[in-house]
């Protein structure tokens, strides 16, 4: 479909991106980092989407919408951090609230029929909720899962980076948590219940650490658990933490969870 060419939609994009310069070093990393972000997630969806080819019954418009649902799932974040400075939403808005708007304030979207406009609208308004809303229709609910799981394939990758030792400090992605040798309890304990951590508990890096281990709960595709095992990104995360009896037993029914997705 001419009006989902996602190439025509990627150059549309840059586009809107293309208003957010600035001469402020710290502002240009966080500008660059999200433009950067936003093509690796949909190289993450693509390969999610392929991954599944043949067995999910999607239509060739479905994946096309699923793809331009990870194109624009951050687009949100740039009128963010131009207005508050950071990418934290208790300090400033919901990012995937504020992309749907601005989306469709874009008009990016106005020519595509609208069950796949609303597929896409779903995707960006809904890829950061906490949990997933039941009985979603199976294009939206799909399109959905195959962007959050790409989100996190690179959100992973790139909060690793910025967590090692020896990497520049850059407190608008680690949210201003101090690097403390504490962890939160409340944190652990829905690490342990196989429940998604809370980010308004989140106090230090090993916060944010433990956060992104009980993200296993919420991921929907084997192809996502085999990446996370394969680039050592459990070990990456799990690895810093203290050698604590109470934290190795919340890590070890997720490793489990982890490992039983990879294998389905």
């Amino acid at each position: 479909m001419k009006s989902m060419e996602l190439e025509q939609h990627k150059a549309l994009f840059l586009d809107f991106v293309s208003n957010f310069q600035s001469d402020v070093p710290l502002d240009k990393e966080n500008y660059d980092l999200k433009r950067d972000h936003t093509f690796r997630v949909l190289h993450w969806a693509q390969q999610i989407t392929k991954s599944v080819e043949g067995e999910c019954g999607r239509s060739p418009d479905c994946l096309r919408a699923t793809h331009l649902g990870a194109l624009y799932h951050d687009i949100g974040r740039f009128p963010q951090y131009r207005t508050w400075k950071t990418f934290a939403d208790p300090k400033s808005t919901n990012h995937g609230r504020l992309g749907f708007r601005t989306l469709k304030a874009t008009g990016f979207l106005r020519d595509i029929p609208e069950h796949w406009r609303k597929v896409i609208q779903v995707a960006v308004a809904l890829h950061n909720r906490r949990e997933i809303p039941p009985h979603l229709p199976k294009d939206m609910d799909f399109a959905l899962r195959v962007v959050r799981d790409a989100d996190k394939l690179d959100i992973l990758e790139v909060m690793i980076a910025h967590l090692a030792p020896d990497a520049p400090p850059n407190p608008v992605v680690t949210l201003g948590l101090s690097n403390i040798p504490e962890w939160s309890d409340d944190l652990l304990e829905m690490l342990r219940t196989g429940h998604l951590g809370a980010y308004t508990r989140m106090r230090s890096l090993h916060d944010f650490r433990l956060l992104m281990l009980s993200w296993v709960y919420d991921m929907n595709f084997p192809f996502t658990a085999q990446c996370v095992l394969q680039r050592k990104n459990w070990d990456d995360l799990a690895q810093p933490l203290p050698d604590d009896p109470a934290i190795r037993a919340a890590l070890a029914p997720a490793r489990a969870h982890l490992e039983a997705l990879a294998q389905r």
